[in-house]
């Protein structure tokens, strides 16, 4: 066997899932300033205030439990609701072309030093974790462009919805659910007398 027989890739600098309580998972991600985004810069926002808890776009190394994020917005309605004139209720859900993003590099870089096919990688949807909703909006976990933190989400996200087998096509994710027309709850009734 010679060197031209084994790609040799490195090793990841992502620790794999550990056993953590809860309150040392919010210490972790309470520490203002502490922690470094994909394009390391410090973080210190949060995006609970606008974005809300559910529908963030991630990738989960499915053997390891491993899951990072890249970015997400801060701003904008939670899951891209819109009510239209035609009393149809239409959900989009959209994320930038991640190549075109800031610190995309770094992040496919650990993503291949733990899986160097990304075979075993999912393009996921995530949502916080029940018991760290209220907690989630003192956590620091992107910069000022939000970028979110280096690192394995698994401890406060899971995973809601598999939108992508395999991750070694990244592209922009969008999806669009057409909702049921609103009906009217209340029926007037006229009364002659």
């Amino acid at each position: 066997m010679t060197d031209n027989d084994v790609k040799i890739i490195g090793r990841s600098n992502t620790a794999l899932p550990k056993e953590e309580t809860d309150d040392e998972i919010r210490a972790r991600y309470k520490s203002y300033n502490h922690i470094r985004s994909w394009r390391s810069s410090n973080c210190y926002y949060q995006f609970y205030s606008s974005r809300g808890t559910t529908e963030f776009v991630g990738y989960k190394h499915n053997p390891t439990g491993v899951i990072f994020m890249l970015h997400a917005k801060r701003d904008g309605i939670p899951g891209g609701k819109q009510l239209y004139l035609n009393r149809l209720m239409s959900a989009t859900i959209e994320w930038h072309k991640p190549s075109e993003c800031s610190g995309f590099q770094a992040m496919t870089t650990e993503m291949d030093a733990i899986d160097s096919k990304r075979k075993n990688w999912d393009i996921v949807k995530l949502n916080v974790k029940s018991q760290f909703v209220d907690d989630f909006d003192q956590f620091y976990i992107c910069d000022g462009s939000s970028y979110t933190a280096k690192g394995d989400f698994s401890a406060i996200m899971e995973v809601t919805e598999v939108l992508q087998k395999g991750c070694k096509t990244i592209g922009q994710m969008k999806q669009v659910k057409n909702m049921q027309p609103i009906q009217a709850s209340d029926k007037i009734q006229e009364m002659i007398i």
